[in-house]
């Protein structure tokens, strides 16, 4: 059995979309474990990647699984790959307990504590949020310079994330300082990170948050500019003008 072969097949068929043939010709080998495909990491993370868009839980998390028994030094790498799988699915819960499995092996891992992060976010738990997410920050400013290039469209989000999160505690000076921060480091990314109108929504939030009216106002009007169909940012507004009177 020529498993580059196969490996070679199997990612032609994901660039052309065809996930539901990938898993229709390959995505049974894990019934035949004295097979040479069954011990390949890289075709096991295509088939379990396949499976994961189509939505099988229990076939990613078997796939990943392997992948990490048969490549562990880079287990924390399919740890996190299954959480995020969770994730996409909105599952938040069993998102946070791959990323901790993930981190508990790998703990500097610069992505998978800002998804963390992210999740931490969505369950309301904004302290435990702010942490991960500070500590996402500072494995980045403190990785080297190349490391950093490539991690930079994450650190963004972190720097995005951490000042929502901020804000939230009341540390508003914390969050404009993440908020210039992220501005500045997606500035010149080209599709940005973080879309301007979505940046500006985030800074007039947090101008309402300490009182600055007529701040809020101007940023809101400019995000609702951008993007007149967010029924957000018209809500924002009509909060803001029944503040102001």
């Amino acid at each position: 059995m020529d498993v580059d072969a196969i490996l070679a097949e199997v990612r032609s068929l994901a660039d052309r979309g065809e996930l539901h043939t990938i898993v229709a010709r390959y995505g049974a080998i894990d019934d035949t474990p004295e097979s040479q495909t069954w011990h390949s990491t890289e075709l096991l993370y295509e088939i379990g990647r396949a499976f994961g868009m189509l939505g099988n839980e229990e076939k990613v998390e078997r796939y990943l699984l392997r992948c990490a028994e048969l490549a562990p030094r880079r287990a924390a790498v399919f740890h996190c790959a299954i959480g995020w799988y969770f994730q996409r699915k909105k599952k938040w819960t069993k998102a946070l307990r791959w990323y901790d499995r993930a981190l508990s092996s790998f703990p500097t891992y610069h992505l998978c504590l800002f998804r963390r992060g992210y999740c931490l976010e969505k369950v309301h738990r904004p302290r435990e949020a702010v942490e991960a997410l500070g500590r996402a920050r500072q494995i980045w400013e403190d990785a080297p310079s190349e490391q950093r290039q490539r991690g930079r469209g994450v650190q963004v989000q972190v720097l995005f994330h951490l000042s929502r999160g901020l804000r939230d505690l009341g540390d508003f000076e914390g969050a404009a300082e993440a908020l210039d921060q992220c501005c500045a480091l997606d500035r010149g990314s080209n599709p940005p990170t973080i879309r301007e109108e979505h940046m500006l929504a985030c800074r007039g939030e947090l101008q309402l948050r300490r009182g600055d009216l007529d701040a809020a106002l101007a940023a809101f009007a400019a995000a609702r500019d951008l993007d007149a169909e967010s029924s957000f940012h018209w809500e924002r507004l009509g909060r803001v003008y029944e503040l102001r009177g």
